[in-house]
């Protein structure tokens, strides 16, 4: 069962995984639970170690040195770890993706980086770079990589810009990263105290393949659950905080294949 499952998941979730791999795709996996709760529908309301692979532009509002692990159960096929810590201005990240052995050795092993660097222009605006670096494993050795630059509008209404692969260069030599737009907009719930929320639409992968993200969150002190949907699955996580620590839960509803599960632990060093 693993080997049909496992090729599901490389043409269906993340396509052509032994070749060409959208300059997005695998970076998609870096992202915190509490972002995967929201299918991506977060784009303007990025925070957190997580914006290293969501929205670079909002690393500038980081306070202190915050620290994020990250583990998913991918469809019951595969499982992916990421990393990442970021300080004002500055994050850095890795992932990686493997499917285990499957049918007479055949195994697919990815890893990346991620490097970002982003300045406030104002205290509501941000301007962020990033560097990825793309390394196919298994089942054959290549590289590539991708600069990327994004851009944040922080107030009621959040506007956020992410524009991948500006320049760039595919693992496979005879493939391109072709370059890509996401646009995102959030607006702030009127809600009483202690209740806080915010609604969220992204447009991902414009000059690829555009999906639309619609996605929800709601906080209630240290408490937090988003809820998204996005192309053929929807999603839904849930955050608790203590102190300076926040664990975040969450799962993916594909319509045409088995459930999908992150845990992510943040730890935050002020």
């Amino acid at each position: 069962m693993k080997g049909p499952l496992v090729l599901s998941l490389v043409f269906l979730a993340l396509p052509a995984l032994g070749g060409y791999v959208g300059v997005g795709t695998i970076f998609e996996l870096g992202w915190d639970a509490w972002d995967v709760g929201m299918a991506g529908a977060g784009l303007a309301l990025a925070e957190g170690p997580g914006t290293l692979f969501t929205n670079p532009a909002g690393i500038a509002w980081e306070e202190g040195i915050v620290l994020l692990g990250s583990s998913s159960s991918m469809y019951g096929a595969a499982t992916s770890s990421s990393v990442a810590a970021c300080l004002p201005g500055v994050g850095l990240g890795g992932i990686i993706l493997d499917s285990g052995p499957i049918d007479e050795g055949l195994r697919y092993r990815v890893e990346g980086a991620a490097a970002a660097l982003s300045i406030p222009l104002s205290e509501a605006l941000a301007l962020g770079g990033r560097a990825r670096v793309l390394r196919h494993v298994l089942p054959q050795e290549e590289t590539g990589w991708a600069v990327d630059l994004a851009v944040m509008l922080r107030g009621p209404l959040s506007l956020a810009a992410l524009a991948e692969g500006l320049v760039s260069q595919a693992p496979v030599l005879e493939e391109t990263w072709p370059p890509s737009l996401s646009l995102g907009v959030a607006m702030a719930l009127p809600l009483p105290e202690p209740l806080t929320g915010a609604l969220g639409v992204a447009v991902r992968g414009l000059g690829e393949e555009p999906l639309l993200s619609l996605g929800a969150q709601l906080w209630a002190k240290e408490l937090g659950v988003r809820a998204g949907y996005c192309g053929e699955k929807f999603t839904c996580g849930l955050s608790v905080g203590w102190g300076s620590f926040r664990l975040s839960l969450a799962t993916e509803l594909h319509t045409t294949l088995p459930p999908s599960f992150k845990a992510s632990f943040q730890v935050i060093l002020r």
